[in-house]
């Protein structure tokens, strides 16, 4: 009994990863050996899962001798494509490598004009990004699959700030709001009476402030979101309007510290929270504000905003 145990195994042990997990014995007949040797179980069984043995022998046969291993490696890639991403697949790696390819092109366009430092929006932490699946990806996958549109939380060791600005009482005032992977307020404040009091001066101003207030808390992985184009477009490709040249020299001196920047603009539903501080929270607080507790007053809204966090 010993001896057919130990006879098992060793047949086993040298089975390819496919003939093991059949059961069978793998002799040199064996089409697919080659190509999943026992050490590659977690592929085979991948690519068992998507294609099947059955479909699998016949693709592989189906192309010449020469180029097997190319084909055998292009299923396994799909596989582990599908293993790691069940509703998107394939796409949901090529979705990764467009918001790589987006980010890298940001950051050129910033570094051309020196609108950002040496570590913002670095190769090393697009890698970190893709890695973790971390990158726009996570909203693209939302917004795709699920219809939200809605405010999206950041990576986790990343915070998010929203900035908006309004004319209630005709002058411009800004407002912004910092939140986390989890969707807590960390903080958030009101500018009033903007110097050069006009829509692009408050937003300008409202980013400073949050700037300013994320560096002086330590946090050095930053998103700044605004539903303005015009803002992103004139801080990420240096475009200086003539009016906002100090808005925009100060801002460039902020990205250019030692930490991690964004600046992307979203649609208006997900900058809820940062429009009803230029609005309706000016109302409530006459004059410059800050809060580290958010007013009960936003809290509809903050609830709503978590979505964006259940859903990722």
């Amino acid at each position: 009994m010993a001896i057919g145990s130990g006879g098992e195994e060793q047949r086993h042990r040298h089975a390819c990863a496919a003939c093991k997990h059949q059961g069978k014995k793998c002799d040199e007949n064996c089409l697919l050996a080659q190509y999943f040797p026992a050490e590659k179980a977690e592929e085979f069984n991948a690519v068992y899962k998507t294609f099947g043995v059955k479909n699998l022998t016949k693709m592989l046969k189906s192309v010449p001798n020469d180029h097997r291993k190319q084909a055998a490696d292009t299923l396994i890639w799909e596989a582990m494509a599908w293993k790691e991403d069940p509703l998107q697949g394939p796409r949901g790696l090529y979705n990764r490598v467009i918001a790589e390819l987006n980010i890298l092109q940001q950051y050129h366009s910033a570094r051309s004009v020196g609108l950002c430092g040496e570590h913002d929006l670095g190769v090393q932490e697009i890698k970190y990004q893709l890695s973790t699946g971390e990158t726009s990806r996570s909203k693209e996958y939302q917004q795709a699959d699920t219809g939200h549109r809605g405010w999206v939380a950041p990576p986790p060791g990343w915070v998010k700030i929203n900035v908006d600005s309004s004319a209630p009482f005709g002058d411009y005032i800004g407002g912004g709001i910092c939140r986390n992977s989890l969707g807590k307020c960390l903080f958030g404040f009101t500018v009033h009476q903007c110097q050069g009091s006009d829509e692009l001066g408050a937003q300008f101003q409202a980013i400073i402030k949050g700037l300013i207030e994320a560096w002086t808390r330590c946090h050095r992985k930053i998103i700044i979101e605004i539903n303005s184009l015009e803002v992103v477009h004139s801080i990420t490709n240096g475009v200086r309007p003539q009016d906002h040249f100090i808005h925009l020299s100060k801002i460039k001196e902020l990205l250019g510290r030692d930490w991690c920047c964004r600046v992307e603009r979203v649609g208006n539903e997900a900058n809820l929270c940062a429009n009803w501080l230029a609005t309706m929270f000016a109302h409530e607080s006459p004059g410059d504000s800050f809060f580290e507790v958010p007013p009960i007053s936003i809290a509809s809204i903050l609830e709503k905003d978590l979505a964006g966090v259940r859903g990722l």
